[in-house]
């Protein structure tokens, strides 16, 4: 894979000359970077030179069998860095994205990790990640990030916990780059979807694109606002210090919605799959875009993604729709030339 190639050539080449790559902010738009100047001016970043020091680290842990540890929280996030300076290619988007997710324990003492216990994850779970990209199809495809947490049901309390934990290892890849086109960011007016289950289109549409629906409709849609977060010519990206918010349609109550309920699209236990209008489908992706906006206007991170999705709730035993929007700070290291 090209893009291991690269990581590897570029830790040779630092350990041995210690030459450097710069890293590109934000709003970076810097052109004529081809990978001819690019491999005469080699800068390491702060973030590359401390990917590298971490991996060197673990891999030393590991093999020493020390006891050296970091806190919790610090060594997943640092982990799931790890993982996409080294397994991620970020500088492609799409509004389609495959989710993988995979699981490791992890052993921790009084809220403490063992170095060599993230190697172990690292190493035991890089094969299984790298298989999603070789199984992609598809001429351009890559795996866009990684983000390495706790489960979801044992995530409090652990600032001295003791004992086995379940890590989610999470991965968005791309099996077939769509270009995002600079559409309009309203539905016209043949938008007649199904709210749920994925029945297409109706109303004289009926059943047509099965696969489909108003929430995933409005997934894609959002997606577009991402846009181009590239690097510039001869640049590779990757993410760091992902975090994740998440709202569901149960939180943004709105009367005078078209459910009469939500803000956003919501299954009601005493009505059918209801047909979603033009009018009402701009509706609820309007009020998306509220929370998107509210994300934006909070952080100093970039939105790398969002997905807008039905997940049932087995403890209420109810379907909603929910918005997971991702940001992150975006990092560009140059890529080596070939020869």
């Amino acid at each position: 894979m090209k893009k291991s190639f690269f990581i590897i050539a570029a830790i040779v080449i630092a350990a041995a000359t210690a030459i450097t790559v710069s890293s590109c902010k934000k709003d970076k738009t810097e052109e004529g970077n081809t990978n001819e100047t690019v491999a005469k001016n080699y800068e390491l970043s702060d973030m590359d030179k401390a990917m590298i020091a971490f991996g060197e680290k673990m891999k030393a842990a590991s093999d020493e069998r020390s006891g050296e540890t970091m806190p919790l929280a610090e060594a997943l996030n640092t982990l799931s860095n790890y993982q996409n300076y080294t397994m991620c290619d970020a500088s492609h988007y799409s509004t389609e994205m495959v989710t993988d997710t995979f699981t490791a324990s992890l052993n921790v003492t009084g809220g403490e990790v063992l170095l060599s216990e993230l190697n172990n994850i690292y190493e035991t779970t890089k094969p299984e990640i790298l298989s999603i990209f070789n199984s992609l199809e598809g001429n351009q495809k890559a795996i866009y990030s990684i983000r390495s947490v706790v489960n979801n049901s044992q995530r409090t309390g652990l600032e001295n916990y003791s004992g086995t934990l379940d890590v989610k290892i999470i991965t968005r890849s791309i099996d077939s780059i769509r270009p995002i086109m600079p559409n309009p960011f309203t539905f016209d007016t043949t938008a007649y979807w199904f709210e749920f289950d994925s029945m297409g289109k109706c109303a004289h549409y009926f059943y047509s694109f099965l696969g489909r629906d108003c929430v995933t409709e409005i997934n894609s849609k959002m997606k577009t606002l991402i846009g181009n977060l590239g690097c510039g010519d001869g640049y590779s990206m990757f993410f760091t210090n992902i975090e994740q918010y998440e709202f569901n349609a149960k939180q943004i109550s709105d009367l005078s919605s078209p459910n009469g309920r939500y803000a956003w699209p919501w299954r009601g236990s005493w009505d059918g799959i209801q047909c979603v209008s033009p009018d009402e489908m701009n509706y609820y992706l309007n009020k998306v875009k509220e929370k998107y906006d509210q994300v934006e206007n909070s952080t100093t991170k970039t939105i790398i993604n969002i997905d807008f999705i039905e997940e049932y709730l087995p403890l209420s035993s109810e379907w909603i729709s929910k918005a997971i929007i991702e940001v992150a700070d975006v990092n560009c290291t140059p890529n080596l030339p070939d020869e």
